[in-house]
C-alpha cells in the first residue's frame, strides 16, 4: 500500500543512525570535547538525539520497509531532524 524504500536509502539511513549514535556517545564521555561554558546544552543536546532522535529514525525506516504511509511520514520527519543536529 505505502511506498517502498530504496536500498540506498536504507544504507544511508543506517549509516545516519550509527555515526548520530557514536558522534553523541563521543560528546557525552569524551572529556574536554565540547567548551566548559557550553557543557550543558551539548549534552542535553546529544542525550536528545540519542533517546529521541535515533529511536524515532529507526521506528521511521522500520515502518516504512513494512509499507506504512505514516511510518513514512515519521521516518522522513525524524531524517529531517536528524539533519538539522
Amino acid at each position: 500500500m505505502g511506498a517502498s524504500i530504496s536500498r540506498w536509502q536504507l544504507v544511508s539511513t543506517v549509516t545516519i543512525v550509527v555515526l548520530s549514535i557514536g558522534s553523541t556517545l563521543l560528546g557525552l564521555f569524551r572529556p574536554g570535547h565540547y567548551p566548559p561554558e557550553l557543557l550543558p546544552q551539548f549534552y542535553v543536546q546529544d542525550l536528545v538525539v540519542l533517546v529521541v532522535g535515533v529511536p524515532a529514525l529507526i521506528l521511521g525506516l522500520w515502518y516504512t520497509t513494512r509499507g506504512s504511509l505514516r511510518g513514512r511520514v515519521a521516518f522522513l520527519g525524524a531524517l529531517a531532524y536528524m539533519s538539522y543536529m
